[in-house]
């Protein structure tokens, strides 16, 4: 009985070890974060012994490091010796099995970290980061934004440049603020003509950072470089998951015309062109009159000399 209870206890011993000393990680990544991405981690390694002292021939410590759910218990981890990784400064890329079960994003993803003896698997130390951030699924680039969102603004008879202004009116009420597999609704709005892009209104901006504001105004100035064209305002519509640079959601306005600043400037002033005209035709009138009467003067002129010279001969 004593040899089996000594057997039991170095068996004991030997197989349900966890390694001495103390690991802890932290990262200072916060935020959203696509599946691929490479996160920064610090890992701090005190004490820990490279293998089992009990168990040095089958006892390798074994470390594993991944991102993950902080509600994931115990995840499944490719492990390396620790005698390959370096305590400090590391990385870690983000795999696609940090996604729910179902495929969708987490808003609680952390570093996890966990130090075993291979020769006892189920006794760990395990650690996570404090901070966490989101992660989510950047693979697809064609999920179009859900909702009927539109942009428009008053209609006006004559849009002048260098003197209105637009006042513009984006509804984003029947849009979700995320997707659950792609992430935060992300929207920016920009002036276009036949040339594209001519001007940015609205930066990008994720929904939900506008506190359930839906309904967003935005007054565009006209400057006078937008003279005499005609342009659109268009509202571009993304999940963070897509690539912001060419989201698939593009809602445009109706056409806007902008009327060149001569044009705007006759019809505002319509009375100048009048006067002118006028001022011009009277000093026609007076012109003529003038030469008209010195005509008649030179003729009663030219008849007093010719009479004048008929009397002298006879």
């Amino acid at each position: 009985m004593r040899l089996t209870a000594i057997a039991l206890a170095t068996a004991s011993s030997v197989f349900a070890t966890v390694p001495s000393g103390t690991v802890t990680v932290s990262t200072s990544v916060t935020g959203d974060q696509c599946v691929g991405a490479t996160i920064a981690y610090n890992l701090g390694l005190n004490g820990i012994p490279v293998a089992d002292p009990a168990n040095n021939a089958t006892g390798a410590t074994q470390i594993g490091i991944t991102v993950v759910s902080a509600s994931v218990a115990a995840p499944v981890l490719t492990v390396v010796p620790l005698s390959t990784v370096t305590a400090g400064a590391g990385t870690v890329t983000i795999l696609k099995s940090a996604l729910s079960a179902a495929g969708e994003g987490i808003t609680d993803a952390v570093v996890y970290v966990s130090v075993y003896y291979a020769s006892s698997p189920n006794d760990r130390i395990t650690v996570k980061s404090d901070k966490s951030f989101s992660v989510w699924d950047c693979s697809v680039f064609s999920a179009a934004v859900a909702g009927n969102p539109t942009i428009t603004f008053p209609p006006a008879k004559t849009i002048c440049a260098g003197v209105n202004s637009i006042p513009l009116t984006m509804n984003l009420s029947s849009v979700p603020t995320f997707d659950p597999k792609y992430g935060p609704t992300i929207f920016r709005a920009e002036l276009d003509n036949v040339f594209g892009r001519q001007k940015d209104l609205f930066p990008p901006t994720r929904l939900d950072s506008l506190n359930n504001q839906t309904v967003i105004t935005y007054n565009f100035t006209v400057g006078h470089e937008l003279s005499g064209q005609t342009y659109n305002f268009k509202l571009f519509l993304n999940y963070f998951g897509q690539n912001t640079s060419t989201p698939m959601t593009v809602i445009s306005s109706a056409p806007v015309a902008i009327t060149d600043e001569n044009t705007c400037f006759a019809l505002a002033n319509p009375s100048s062109t009048t006067t002118t005209t006028t001022a011009a035709t009277a000093t026609t009138a007076v012109s003529a009159t003038s030469s008209k009467s010195g005509a008649v003067s030179m003729c009663a002129m030219t008849l007093s000399a010719v009479f004048a010279f008929v009397a002298l001969v006879l």
